[in-house]
């Protein structure tokens, strides 16, 4: 069978180069709640979050594209002595499929994007996350950090981030953006 253009591109890319997807966690894969920073050093905050619906529509979309690794990339508040158990803790209950050496819980001060570059120098690094100065920092470390706005119905509203955005709410733009291959798209863009 004869390949289109951009499949053949995007094959290509895929030998090329490893493709590593990151999830954060609080407002992507766990709700995101208003008073939420107000709350984050309480016993067990991370351990009870909810678990937003559709986060395991996006992960499950992620994960059957080929090719894809998927991590959890998140922080954690140095206030908060239990927020690192709790959070994988969480994870083991609302995703056992997850290697524990696929996840990374990061203190609060330090930067993702840098971290991750000294990580996977050589890889293609794409971050889902639903907070605007992670997804700068990330794009910061060059061509092959591509950052990816989740909007969760709170944020999203200033208009700060231009780059490729997925709405967590819409079951059907999870889908869609995924179908059309969005990363794909970014990355044939910056390469």
């Amino acid at each position: 069978t004869r390949k289109r253009k951009g499949e053949m591109k995007k094959d290509k890319i895929k030998k090329d180069k490893k493709i590593n997807i990151f999830l954060d966690m609080d407002g992507v894969l766990s709700v995101y709640e208003e008073d939420m920073v107000k709350r984050m050093t309480d016993v067990n905050f991370f351990r009870d979050r909810k678990l937003y619906t559709n986060s395991r529509l996006l992960f499950s979309a992620l994960k059957q594209t080929d090719g894809f690794h998927i991590y959890i990339l998140s922080k954690t508040p140095q206030s908060a002595p239990t927020a690192y158990q709790d959070k994988m803790h969480w994870l083991k209950t609302h995703f056992p499929e997850i290697n524990k050496q696929n996840i990374y819980i990061l203190p609060n001060n330090m930067e993702k994007g840098s971290f991750i570059a000294m990580q996977f120098p050589n890889c293609i690094n794409v971050l889902f996350d639903d907070y605007t100065p992670n997804l700068i920092e990330w794009e910061k470390q060059g061509a092959n950090f591509i950052g990816v706005k989740v909007l969760n119905g709170i944020n999203g509203k200033r208009g700060t981030w231009t780059g490729e955005k997925v709405n967590l709410d819409s079951f059907l733009d999870i889908q869609k953006k995924i179908k059309d291959n969005i990363i794909y798209k970014k990355i044939r863009s910056n390469y």
